[in-house]
């Protein structure tokens, strides 16, 4: 399968949830060499999830709400903000038992541009390493959360 037919059974109906007010979860697993980071990512030939899903949610809202994303990995057990110079942040969990990711940046973004512009500047900071598998392997579980 081609990203976008992953994106159309896979996450494309997510977006009513979240344009519901609900939340939403698209989460790619594998061993290393899968495919995960290509599928959520994309490469200059196909587009990822991630920018799939932001183009339709974009389309969808027109104005009706503004979009901010951050962007930061897991590494070693510590959380680290990818737009922010790999700052060290902090999961907390507040009393109604949901968690915050805590010193977290956000941009707004406004069009699918913007979006990569973040991407690309949040990939550069990731953790990388040579696996058995995998010449460039990224080390880390990178999100990209999406906020109305």
């Amino acid at each position: 399968d081609n990203n976008r037919e992953v994106y159309t059974r896979c996450a494309k109906p997510l977006l009513d949830t979240v344009c519901a007010g609900g939340h939403a979860t698209c989460f790619a697993y594998g061993q290393t060499g899968s495919g995960k980071t290509h599928t959520m990512m994309g490469h200059a030939k196909e587009e990822g999830l991630y920018l799939l899903a932001c183009r339709d949610l974009l389309n969808r809202i027109q104005g009706k709400a503004t979009v901010h994303v951050s962007f930061f990995e897991i590494y070693v057990g510590k959380l680290f903000d990818l737009l922010n110079d790999k700052q060290q942040v902090h999961a907390r969990e507040d009393g109604d038992q949901k968690v915050h990711i805590r010193g977290l940046q956000e941009k707004q973004v406004t069009n699918v541009d913007e979006l990569m512009a973040v991407m690309e500047a949040g990939l550069a900071q990731r953790s990388m390493g040579e696996t058995g598998a995998n010449a460039q392997s990224s080390r880390s579980h990178a999100i990209l959360p999406i906020i109305l």
